[in-house]
């Protein structure tokens, strides 16, 4: 398995969680120089937040 393959099981694993968790079933990860340095799964529901989508509120948490 090359790396896009193990970042893109990654982030499918993320929806998988997100929909265990009553979301959406979105993922997200962030990648520098190879290696995942941040993650997240869609949140709209569970945060009762209809703009917590998987890759901005990986964003808005790497950010803070």
């Amino acid at each position: 398995m090359n790396q896009d393959e193990f970042f893109m099981k990654e982030a499918i694993r993320l929806s998988k969680l997100a929909v265990e968790h009553g979301n959406e079933p979105f993922g997200a990860i962030l990648v520098k120089s190879g290696e995942i340095v941040y993650s997240n799964e869609n949140q709209i529901y569970s945060a009762t937040d209809p703009t917590f989508h998987a890759e901005a509120g990986l964003l808005r948490r790497f950010c803070a």
